[in-house]
């Protein structure tokens, strides 16, 4: 009598969770919808649809900001509409000659674009900046994506993000008219200069201390997941050689100590360098 009961009331339960549209199994079951759109938005990406693929990839990380391959895939499709991959991106840097004996200084990669095209980029970038960094944090993990696979990608958009910031003068998210364009040079030898000194001294100093800072913590963090590629033989750039721009860049030894060059030449007076979130 008394398991015809218990039968009875478990029989009931289940009747209820279905009839209040439960499924006890839904923590194990795969979103097969969230599955297929991943891949038709991989394939739009292959295929060269990028804006395609960016508002698929949108719709899945919307529904489920932990899914790593759609973040990724958000994030390359980014890049690929502002025109680069991030071996193409980060290419811009490493091919800066750091031979003191050779040539005279040279522009740093996109200080030449008008102000449309490198807000565009630069918009691209900081989107492409939040996806990879979901996955280098371990706030997007599925299916088996980790920092390691992505620390081209990560320091590609972290290093051009800084440089970037070098346009927008204002700090305001975005580079237009309101910005001064500084044409930040890259010396032969390895150091760094405002090819417009005038203008930058036409900013007040807690202005130029808020550029510096933003630009110095952002090449920070590229150069130290630098630091992890210099090993990798199967990276089509020369890393050491991206280690040695950023460093001059920083004002920094190889040993990540302070030189007294580069972005520090420029620090105010009276504000702390290296910038909090610094070294």
């Amino acid at each position: 009598m008394m398991k015809r009961l218990l039968s009875g009331l478990l029989m009931f339960s289940l009747l209820l969770l279905i009839a209040a549209g439960c499924n006890i199994f839904s923590f194990t079951a795969p979103d097969d919808s969230n599955s297929a759109k991943v891949e038709d938005a991989w394939e739009a990406l292959w295929d060269g649809n990028y804006a395609e693929a960016e508002a698929l990839f949108t719709e899945v990380i919307n529904d489920d900001p932990t899914i790593a391959r759609a973040r990724w895939g958000r994030a390359k499709a980014r890049m690929k509409m502002s025109g680069y991959s991030g071996i193409e991106l980060i290419s811009k840097l490493s091919t800066l000659d750091t031979n003191p004996a050779v040539g005279d200084p040279q522009p740093l990669p996109f200080m030449d674009l008008n102000t449309s095209d490198a807000d565009a980029l630069f918009q691209s970038m900081k989107g492409a900046l939040e996806d990879i960094d979901a996955i280098y944090s371990g706030v997007a993990t599925r299916p088996d994506l980790n920092a390691e696979d992505v620390q081209i990608d990560y320091t590609a958009v972290f290093a051009i993000q800084g440089i970037l910031e070098l346009r927008d003068t204002n700090q305001n998210g975005s580079i237009d008219s309101n910005d001064i364009n500084v044409f930040a040079l890259f010396q032969a030898g390895g150091d760094f200069e405002f090819g417009d000194e005038a203008a930058w001294d036409t900013m007040t100093e807690a202005e130029q201390y808020e550029v510096l800072s933003s630009v110095y913590n952002l090449l920070q963090t590229s150069s130290e997941t630098v630091l992890s590629l210099l090993e990798d033989d199967s990276i089509p750039i020369d890393t050491s050689q991206l280690d040695g721009v950023l460093d001059g860049i920083l004002g920094q030894d190889e040993n990540g100590v302070p030189t007294g060059d580069g972005l520090s030449e420029y620090a105010p007076p009276g504000f702390p360098w290296p910038p909090e979130g610094g070294n």
